[in-house]
């Protein structure tokens, strides 16, 4: 792994993507890059030692980074904020913990994250975590899907939640 990356993060070898905002100023430092405060990250550096780090080039399209004493959060506008790279081209098997307090849910499968080949649908080529179809004043449904998933969105959330607070998926 980087060396800014947590060396406490129990499984190292054999990982293929790890993205976490609480290493993106350490990460940043390291490189000697400015943290673009106001303009958005354009790139969140892979701490898998990969060197699958995501971007976005174009300003308006970047989420926010926002630090406090608790650490570290990118903020995604949930319209048009995206970062994208480049995956391993082969099969993985995926651990993944999302981190987020969704503000709205317009519906329609917004994502929390979503991975797919270029072009082609997340639920076929891939992998995502969203909101569910229905849209809501809070937060009622995960869907996840992904690659070999069978039959149609499903409901992970056992009980609802007040949007803007935090939850770990």
């Amino acid at each position: 792994i980087e060396p800014w990356a947590d060396d406490k993060l129990p499984v190292k070898d054999g990982v293929a993507l790890w993205l976490d905002a609480g290493r993106i100023p350490k990460a940043r430092a390291a490189l000697r890059l400015p943290l673009f405060r106001g303009e958005g990250l354009d790139v969140w550096q892979d701490g898998s030692g990969a060197r699958r780090s995501v971007r976005q080039m174009e300003v308006a399209r970047r989420p926010l980074l926002e630090e406090s004493a608790g650490g570290s959060a990118l903020k995604f506008d949930g319209k048009d904020d995206y970062l994208s790279g480049q995956g391993p081209n082969r099969a993985v098997n995926v651990t993944l913990f999302v981190v987020a307090a969704p503000l709205t849910n317009g519906g329609g499968y917004r994502a929390l994250a979503s991975f797919a080949e270029e072009g082609l649908n997340d639920y076929r080529t891939g992998l995502n975590v969203d909101l569910g179809q229905q849209g809501g004043v809070t937060l009622h449904s995960i869907n996840v899907e992904g690659t070999g998933a069978i039959g149609a969105a499903q409901n992970l959330l056992k009980t609802q939640f007040d949007l803007g607070t935090f939850h770990v998926f």
